[in-house]
């Protein structure tokens, strides 16, 4: 068993208190505590200079009735009255001859006691013309004092007077201050009980949103009381470690969601490339059987046909390797070539080749207005210098112009314009791909940058993209700091407009 004054006990035993008492009970004890040992402090104090000073006064009148005793127990050889000398009644006198007996006294009056008188013969010495305190008969102490007699014979005479009216003026005093104490601390414990629970209340409400927050009310705040008090720095602390909270438990839900997001995505991703992979592996498949099983009775024209077929596939294949490929790298965050590269000139190149592949789509180069959108310049852009992946970006362009000549019937006009961004687009290159088309339903637009989608899922089977075009589009301008959008509506065809950091210029 541990022993209870050990240090560790005692502050295991502190501490359980701790945890027991309510802060405001020992707030209100501990003030009280304190009080109460300065007003005993101070009565203490008190009730002892009052009793000194009392017994000193008693001490300076025993020296003045001293010789007034002398004279009146040996004038001319007979005993008189003391009081008839102008010794107080109170007084007691007393002539102890040189062997010790007593000659002559006079009892006080008022009182039976009698005090206890020293031994005069010399046994024990005695100190003479000075106040000391004795027993008496009864309970009650005596002051004494003790003085030679100025005779031949010698001899000693003592006067003696009760300390009772001191010790009850002392027990008096002591009385009053108690009950003044008691007074005191009742109106105190009041008083601090009050100004503990109101001082406290801050706390409380501190208490209570701490509770409400535990019950799931994250949004809720302690109330403010300012930064001038401990309390109202407390609330401010609370607020901001609650905020941050919320903001953690934000940026949690957030980075779940967005978890559950890509993993949803990566499902998705696996999926459509093993959708889109499984048609080329199929065809190639059933091809390379065909052939096999046929080819002593197959004419040499057939079996070209199949080879050829077989080789389709695999390029289509491949293709939609390089491009998983390539957005896997994306993905990645490698870094790409940093070049100067002059937008308009490649954007030439794309227009140049698509009018000479595609006669059916009319595609022009345009510089773009002040209002930004393609069609509305007059003139041919100038040189615009961007710095990128002058091969990635050909990509881009390329991309987008195919993308609107394979999802736009025979005749449609596409118009590839090019200039500089303003307003906020300041400071930026502005591509835009924009035909005469059907347009899109906004929910397709929504999903037209999502890898794998179709927005006429009908292509697959015959031969179509595998919806990867506008995804490379998008991973590629945000590898390079850019911006991609599309514009559409059903009947007022589709723009797609992109912007690129424009290239700083040169310095001196």
């Amino acid at each position: 068993m541990p022993d209870p004054s050990a240090p560790g006990a005692r502050s295991s035993v502190f501490g359980r208190l701790d945890r027991r008492v309510p802060l405001w009970f020992r707030l209100v004890c501990g003030v009280l505590v304190l009080v109460a040992i300065a007003l005993g402090v101070t009565g203490y104090a008190g009730t002892t200079l009052l009793r000194r000073h009392l017994v000193a006064k008693t001490g300076d009148e025993l020296r003045l009735a001293a010789p007034r005793a002398e004279r009146a127990l040996v004038a001319d050889g007979r005993g008189v009255s003391p009081s008839e000398h102008g010794v107080p009644s109170a007084f007691g006198a007393y002539l102890i001859g040189p062997d010790g007996r007593v000659l002559e006294h006079s009892d006080p009056a008022l009182t039976d006691e009698r005090p206890e008188l020293p031994d005069l013969t010399g046994a024990r010495p005695v100190p003479l013309l000075r106040p000391f305190s004795v027993h008496g008969t009864g309970r009650s102490r005596w002051l004494l004092l003790v003085r030679p007699v100025q005779q031949p014979a010698g001899g000693h005479v003592v006067v003696a007077e009760s300390l009772a009216e001191v010790d009850a003026t002392v027990r008096q005093l002591a009385l009053i201050n108690l009950s003044a104490g008691l007074a005191v601390l009742a109106a105190l414990a009041v008083a601090c009980f009050w100004l503990v629970r109101l001082s406290l209340h801050p706390v409380r409400s501190i208490q209570t949103t701490a509770q409400r927050i535990a019950a799931g009310e994250l949004s809720v705040r302690v109330p403010d009381h300012g930064n001038r008090t401990e309390v109202g720095r407390l609330a401010t602390a609370v607020n901001g470690m609650l905020a941050r909270i919320a903001t953690a438990l934000a940026d949690r839900a957030a980075s779940e969601a967005a978890a559950r997001r890509s993993e949803a995505q990566m499902r998705r991703f696996a999926a459509d490339a093993s959708h889109e992979l499984r048609t080329p592996i199929t065809t190639i498949r059933g091809y390379a059987e065909l052939y096999r099983q046929q080819r002593d009775q197959m004419p040499a024209e057939e079996a070209d046909r199949i080879v050829g077929r077989i080789e389709d596939q695999a390029r289509r294949m491949g293709g939609l390797v390089d491009d998983l490929l390539l957005l896997a790298h994306l993905d990645q965050r490698r870094p790409l070539a940093t070049d100067p590269v002059d937008l308009t000139s490649l954007a030439a190149d794309i227009v140049l080749d698509t009018d000479t592949l595609n006669p059916d789509h009319p595609v022009e180069l345009v510089a773009l207005g002040p209002d930004g959108r393609a069609g509305t310049g007059t003139e041919e852009p100038g040189p615009i210098e961007v710095i990128g992946d002058a091969e990635r970006l050909r990509q881009v362009v390329a991309n987008l112009v195919g993308n609107a000549v394979k999802h736009t019937p025979a005749g449609t006009s596409i118009r590839v314009g090019v200039g500089r961004g303003s307003g906020a687009e300041a400071g930026t290159a502005v591509l835009s791909v924009a035909d005469d088309g059907p347009g899109m339903a906004p929910e397709l637009a929504d999903r037209a940058f999502e890898r794998f989608f179709r927005a006429e899922p009908a292509r697959a089977a015959s031969g179509g993209g595998a919806g990867l075009g506008l995804a490379i589009v998008g991973a590629i301008v945000e590898a390079h700091r850019g911006t991609v959008t599309l514009d559409t509506a059903p009947g007022q065809g589709v723009e797609i407009r992109l912007t690129l950091p424009i290239r700083p210029p040169p310095t001196r």
